[in-house]
C-alpha cells in the first residue's frame, strides 16, 4: 500500500506471514542496523524498516513516518 502526501513518502507491503516491511522515502538519513538503506522496493523507497510486531513500531518508526510525510 502507498502511502501518499504530494508524493509517494511511504509503502506498508506484507513480506511473510509474520513480518511487513515499511519502507520511506527519506533524504539526509543514514541506515543503521534497523533503518536499511539502499533502493527498497525495486527502487521506490530510500529506506526499509521490517515489523515483526506491533511494538516495532515504537517512537523511531514514528518519527522516521513523520520526517518522510515532512519531506513529501
Amino acid at each position: 500500500m502507498s502511502l501518499r502526501r504530494n508524493k509517494q513518502f511511504a509503502i506498508v507491503k506484507p513480506a511473510t506471514r509474520d513480518r511487513i516491511d515499511l519502507g520511506f522515502n527519506l533524504k539526509g538519513f543514514d541506515s543503521t542496523d534497523r533503518l536499511k538503506g539502499g533502493n527498497a522496493f525495486s527502487g521506490m523507497c530510500t529506506h526499509l524498516v521490517q515489523i515483526h510486531t506491533v511494538a516495532d513500531i515504537d517512537d523511531e518508526v514514528e518519527l522516521w513516518l513523520r520526517k518522510a510525510y515532512d519531506q513529501g
